[in-house]
C-alpha cells in the first residue's frame, strides 16, 4: 500500500488542503478563485494516482469552474445558465467516470460546493461546506487517501464550527 505511487498522492493531497487552506485567508474572491485553479489541479493530480478516477473528472470540472467565475465575478447579475451548465457538465463527466457507488460522492460533493461558491450566503455556503466535507471523507476512505480523511474531516470541522458561529449571532 506504502509504494511510491501512493506516498506520492499523499504529497500531492498535503499540497493541496495546504492551498485550500491559504485560501480561508485571502480576503479577495478573485485570488481564493486563482489558487482554487492551482489547489484543485493538484488535487486531481492525488486522486489520479489513488485512481480515483471520478475526483480526477470533478477537479477537472471544478478548475472550469473556477476559471468562469473568475470572469463572472465582474459581473453584477450572477448568471444561472452558467450555474446549469456547469452541472451538467459534472453530471455528464460523473457518468462517463464512475465505477463504483462512491463515485457519485465526489458528484454530489461538485454539485454542492459549486453552488456554494456561486450564491452569496456565506452561512449556505459554511453549510454546504460541512456536506461535501463528509462526501469526500467518505470518498477518501474509498481511494485509501490517508491525508485526504484527516485534511477533509478537519476542514470539515472547521466549516461546521463557522456554520454553528454563524447561527449563534443570528440568534442574538
Amino acid at each position: 500500500m506504502f509504494n511510491f505511487t501512493y506516498i506520492l498522492s499523499q504529497v500531492f493531497a498535503i499540497t493541496y488542503y495546504i492551498l485550500f487552506a491559504i485560501t480561508y485567508y485571502m480576503k479577495n474572491k478573485k485570488s481564493i478563485l486563482v489558487l482554487g485553479v492551482i489547489s484543485i489541479f493538484i488535487h486531481s493530480i492525488s486522486y489520479a494516482l489513488l485512481g480515483g478516477w471520478t475526483a480526477v473528472a470533478m477537479g477537472i470540472v471544478a478548475v472550469l469552474r473556477n476559471i468562469i467565475f473568475i470572469f463572472e465575478e465582474k459581473r453584477e447579475k450572477k448568471n444561472i445558465i452558467i450555474l446549469y451548465t456547469l452541472f451538467s457538465i459534472t453530471i455528464i463527466s460523473g457518468i462517463l467516470t464512475c465505477d463504483s457507488i462512491f463515485s457519485i460522492l465526489p458528484i454530489v460533493a461538485t454539485i454542492l460546493y459549486t453552488y456554494s461558491i456561486w450564491q452569496k450566503n456565506i452561512k449556505t455556503y459554511k453549510l454546504l461546506g460541512v456536506i461535501t466535507g463528509v462526501l469526500f471523507v467518505v470518498y477518501n476512505i474509498y481511494v485509501k487517501s490517508i491525508f485526504g480523511i484527516v485534511a477533509e474531516a478537519v476542514l470539515t470541522i472547521c466549516s461546521l464550527n463557522g456554520y454553528i458561529i454563524d447561527l449563534k449571532k443570528f440568534k442574538n
